[in-house]
């Protein structure tokens, strides 16, 4: 199912001109943990796993 951000989350996405404080709610996310060249074979295998 499709995230609606700008309708979900309007105050943080798209704030007012103005700085303000906001609280963030926890969100589910991957997370993919390395280092090197994100053109090689091994990041691509990587990120075709969550995709």
């Amino acid at each position: 199912m499709k995230y609606e951000w700008k309708k979900q989350a309007k105050q943080l996405y798209l704030p007012k001109n103005k700085p303000e404080v906001v609280t963030v709610p926890d969100f589910k996310f991957f997370m993919i943990d390395g280092k090197g060249n994100p053109n090689s074979e091994e990041f691509s295998l990587s990120v075709s796993c969550i995709l």
